[in-house]
């Protein structure tokens, strides 16, 4: 899966990666500057629709220009919502 690939399929590939293997999480900024994810809220809607739990805790965040940026949000892995509704981890 390659960086250059813009694809939504190919977005959401690479923050599901980048989200089952990172334990703190990772940030809106993040997705934007290092994934070439250009919307990461709606990657995260979509990963959740197909069945991934996660957490969205919202922070100041600061960009590579040193400005603050309220709200900004930070995406942490729980594991997978089987098809009863319970919880399952890798």
């Amino acid at each position: 899966m390659s960086i250059l690939d813009t694809s939504t399929h190919s977005q959401r590939a690479r923050l599901f990666n980048e989200l089952r293997t990172t334990p703190g999480g990772i940030t809106s900024m993040y997705a934007r500057t290092h994934l070439n994810i250009i919307d990461p809220p709606k990657r995260a809607s979509e990963l959740r629709d197909r069945g991934v739990k996660m957490i969205v805790i919202y922070e100041t965040q600061t960009d590579d220009q040193g400005r603050k940026h309220p709200r900004c949000a930070r995406y942490i892995y729980l594991g997978f919502v089987d098809e009863q509704g319970g919880s399952k981890n890798e």
